[in-house]
């Protein structure tokens, strides 16, 4: 037996080992880094007045381009009301559309007027109040028509379109069902389909289908507040926008998200959980990663009153231990393997899915605003949770997300995996307004946490992730994967561990193994040693409060090696040190080709050549067309010799200004919090890190960018209705059935 004293001394050796390995790799990475950055001017843009005047200048410029709204436009001059359509004044006789526009400013609205009169009470809901459906309105304003699966969904006949793909039968998850709005009812993901009908698919199945979420979830500075769902079914006569409760408010003139939301927080006081302060560290231990699901549905039994999410957790736990391989529960929005990029449509939830957004401003938007949103939800919450795989790697970089990322990861304990499920499975969270006093977003969440979480082998590898944070806006989401200490034969790199019992075991004997020695998994085999992830410290990823391991270098170089962390050069982009941003590889090539022109191209007084895209075959590289452009050597030397009015030059593009300036703030904190990160483990005080103070909003962005206007498609909507309400326009078919 080891004395207290042994042990302690053991632990202490344990824990300069892993100093000395930090610091070791803290070091190379320095080296490498030094490397990289040979011969590199080096520029401290952020103090730099004339720099910093010349940025004013740009911004004064671009005054009234949309495509920059969120660097030029104040908070005040934001469009953040809306007229109250006639239809909803109870003293005119305006017919009221079977069907609305979607506008956020006028659902949160209306939503937060019903919660100042109606506090601590459950509220109904339908998706149709709270996601944009308007691609069904031909469907729904239809003249009489018929609308059939088989008509609509059935692409089995184009022999061309489908090949190589699988594709279901179309009995399979839609149904004709004339009694409805639709004509039909979708009941579960299509499989490969084209990009329209995936849309069509998943907001049908919303708006028939889909059970209402548990609650509402809304983000405040202080915490959150909670409002239960009331009903469980799927019928338009529980929307709050269709059910006559607009007419009763009795509005008069416009409504306005933010002073609703502020009458909203003074009617409720105090929110239901109240934000906690930011923790120095978070020590985890062993326990945490492991979960006896038993002993919790015993708890849960012996609760006499349990709310809906316990109730639908336990019964989730119930059906999981007795199941065994069990069936995929996610699902994409999976596209047909002929088109070019069909594997986009894996990172998107075929629910929510409305349309691709890759390489469009949408794309960036939705990811920064959905991490933000789970971290602000885990702090409020206390659920311990930290970035991981790709995200963990992006942030090391600049604190934010790749230009390139398509989906976002986390990680947490399976203790906190199944507290996360118990809270807010299948709840709608909505982000905070409001914060620091001024307009902060719109954006609304969905909490799915698979019904499999006591099965933690990989198996046929269909249920690799264990829940996701879905944008119910674009379909994009947060994967969120739990580590438990489990069965599963460690990988050879542990192999080092005092363990020659590693050799030949399995099942119990391999469990008691990882957990001698501290190992734990997610369904996917990756796995982490527990005193490798054991003290957390706070950290700031796109601006958002969140905890990481102190042996984050560690963690990044066992799953994508040193050279992640020095390479500056990935796919189409070459990372400004400068700048401390991502930019595409091809336009600064362009730029060092042929400065003058390039400025010019960027002021609109010259036309863009056709062969720009193709100058990388005059200057150093590697790689025919249909590959990623690689940086070679020289070019690296030559984009590391960039001067200072090199960098008044680039900033002419629209693009790199935006990413600069939004990421300005949050890269400069970054890099002091990585430094202190690498070298002393602390990273100080994060109250006196500087905030973003530049807007993100998808539907703000939205009217900015396409002019999209709410009077505009209110005038449509009363335009079809009367259109359908015509005495010549007999509706037949499914208008003979009783509507829901």
């Amino acid at each position: 037996m080891f004395s207290a004293a042994s042990l302690k001394r053991q632990y202490s050796d344990l824990r300069v080992i892993g100093d000395r390995l930090r610091l070791q790799q803290s070091v190379s990475i320095k080296l490498h880094r030094w490397y990289s950055d040979f011969l590199h001017n080096e520029y401290d843009f952020d103090q730099d007045p004339r720099f910093n005047a010349h940025v004013e200048k740009l911004l004064e410029k671009h005054q009234s381009d949309p495509e920059l709204w969120s660097l030029t436009k104040r908070v005040a001059d934001l469009p953040l009301s809306v007229t109250i359509p006639e239809y909803f004044n109870p003293m005119t006789s305006s017919p009221k559309p079977i069907m609305q526009p979607f506008d956020p400013r006028f659902t949160l609205s209306v939503y937060f007027q019903w919660m100042k009169h109606h506090v601590n009470e459950p509220v109904v809901f339908h998706w149709s109040d709270w996601v944009d459906l308007s691609k069904l309105t031909p469907l729904v304003f239809n003249n009489g028509q018929i609308n059939k699966c088989e008509d609509m969904f059935d692409i089995s006949g184009n022999e061309e379109l489908i090949r190589d793909s699988e594709i279901r039968h179309i009995n399979d998850y839609c149904h004709n069902y004339f009694a409805t709005t639709l004509g039909y009812k979708i009941t579960s993901a299509a499989g490969p389909q084209t990009i329209e009908n995936n849309e069509l698919i998943g907001k049908s199945f919303l708006y028939t289908t889909f059970e209402p979420p548990t609650k509402l979830v809304l983000m405040n500075d202080d915490g959150l507040y909670e409002v239960p769902v009331s009903n469980r079914n799927n019928n338009m006569k529980y929307s709050l926008l269709n059910n006559k409760y607009v007419e009763k408010l009795k509005l008069s003139g416009p409504v306005e998200v933010t002073s609703s939301y502020k009458a909203m927080v003074k009617a409720w006081g105090t929110p239901t959980i109240q934000l906690p302060p930011v923790k120095k560290e978070v020590k985890l231990d062993k326990t945490m990663f492991m979960f006896d699901a038993k002993d919790k549905i015993k708890q849960l039994r012996a609760v006499k009153k349990r709310t809906l999410n316990q109730d639908m957790y336990l019964n989730s736990l119930e059906v999981s231990i007795k199941e065994g391989e069990p069936p995929k529960y996610f699902h994409e929005a999976k596209l047909l393997q002929s088109y070019k990029e069909h594997w986009l449509g894996e990172h998107y939830d075929w629910r929510f899915f409305n349309g691709l957004t890759v390489g469009k401003g949408e794309q960036m938007i939705s990811l920064c605003k959905l991490i933000k949103a789970y971290l602000d939800l885990c702090i409020t919450e206390g659920l311990v949770t930290w970035i991981a795989h790709g995200s963990l790697l992006s942030w090391y970089w600049n604190g934010s997300i790749f230009p390139w990322d398509t989906d976002l990861d986390v990680q947490m304990p399976i203790a906190e995996l199944n507290k996360l499920a118990e809270r807010f499975n299948q709840s709608l969270v909505v982000e905070n307004v409001m914060k620091n006093g001024q307009f902060s977003g719109m954006g609304k969440y969905f909490v799915d946490v698979g019904s499999s979480i006591t099965y933690r082998e990989k198996g046929n590898g269909n249920n690799n992730i264990d829940g996701r944070f879905i944008d119910t806006d674009t379909g994009l989401y947060v994967d969120i994967t739990a580590l438990a200490i489990t069965n599963t034969l460690a990988p050879t790199q542990y192999d080092s561990l005092p363990a020659p019992e590693f050799a030949e075991v399995t099942g119990q004997e391999n469990f008691h193994l990882n957990l001698k020695h501290g190992l734990a998994n997610c369904r996917n085999d990756h796995f982490v040693k527990v005193d490798e992830v054991n003290l957390l410290k706070p950290i700031h990823f796109q601006d958002q409060t969140s905890y990481l391991s102190t042996n984050f270098l560690i963690m990044i170089n066992n799953e994508y090696e040193l050279s992640s962390m020095t390479e500056k050069n990935y796919r189409d982009y070459i990372y400004l040190k400068n700048f401390r941003i991502w930019v595409n590889t091809q336009n600064i090539l362009d730029y060092m080709k042929n400065s003058d022109e390039w400025v010019a191209q960027q002021n609109g007084q010259v036309q863009a050549r056709e062969d720009v895209g193709e100058s990388s075959s005059e200057v150093e590289g590697e790689g025919d067309e249909n590959e990623k452009r690689v940086v070679g050597a020289l070019e690296k030397l030559q984009i590391n010799k960039l001067g200072y009015n090199d960098y008044f030059n680039l900033l002419e593009d629209k693009t790199i200004l935006k990413d600069y300036l939004i990421n300005r703030n949050n890269s400069a904190n970054h890099q002091e919090e990585l430094d202190k990160l690498m070298y002393s483990r602390d990273t100080g005080d994060s109250s006196k890190f500087l905030e973003n103070n530049f807007i993100m909003d998808l539907f703000i962005n939205r009217i900015y960018e396409t002019g999209w206007n709410y009077d505009q498609e209110v005038n449509k909507m009363v335009g079809l209705s009367q259109l359908m309400n015509k005495p010549e326009r007999a509706i037949t078919g499914r208008s003979t059935g009783k509507r829901v």
